[in-house]
């Protein structure tokens, strides 16, 4: 669901690009202007993406998946295409250290319902890029930390 201020933005983009489309193209040789954002518009604009990173899927309708680790490159596509037999891959989101930008050796692959997810697991122990790999049911952070997501681990600080 869009917010209303998302929805705003995405009307007054649509109607940009069909004013533009309509205008004739500047010659090659003359300089384009480009028109400046204001900050309220780049505020907009990446509360928009925001929201869309944080798209949230139902528990049910996502797998872990282990057994990533390795130095070689991996992308999102090449687990889509592992997992596009078991259903409509939604999302795939792996795992990276945000301090040091490695991955974290596992991934998360969200599908459109519950049965998709259930057909995935059945990839458990099958290979990928020359390595098995763990597929099972992504775990609930319910009920751990405050309702922050903070306080679940035994630190002392």
């Amino acid at each position: 669901q869009q917010s209303p201020n998302c929805a705003t933005r995405c009307a007054s983009m649509t109607e940009e690009a069909s004013a533009a489309a309509e205008e004739p193209a500047a010659p090659a040789t003359e300089a384009v202007e480009a028109k400046p954002q204001t900050l309220a518009e780049d505020q907009g604009l990446s509360y928009a993406i925001s929201l869309a990173m944080r798209e949230q899927y139902a528990e049910g309708c996502s797998v872990y998946v282990g057994g990533l680790d390795g130095e070689d490159e991996m992308y999102p596509e090449q687990l889509y295409e592992h997992f596009k037999e078991c259903g409509e891959v939604k999302r795939v989101c792996i795992k990276i250290d945000k301090f040091s930008g490695e991955r974290l050796g596992h991934a998360y692959v969200d599908f459109a319902d519950e049965p998709q997810a259930e057909i995935a697991k059945a990839l458990d122990g099958s290979e990928f890029l020359g390595r098995t790999i763990k597929v099972d049911k992504k775990k609930s952070m319910k009920g751990k930390g405050d309702e922050n997501g903070k306080g679940w681990g035994m630190g002392m600080g």
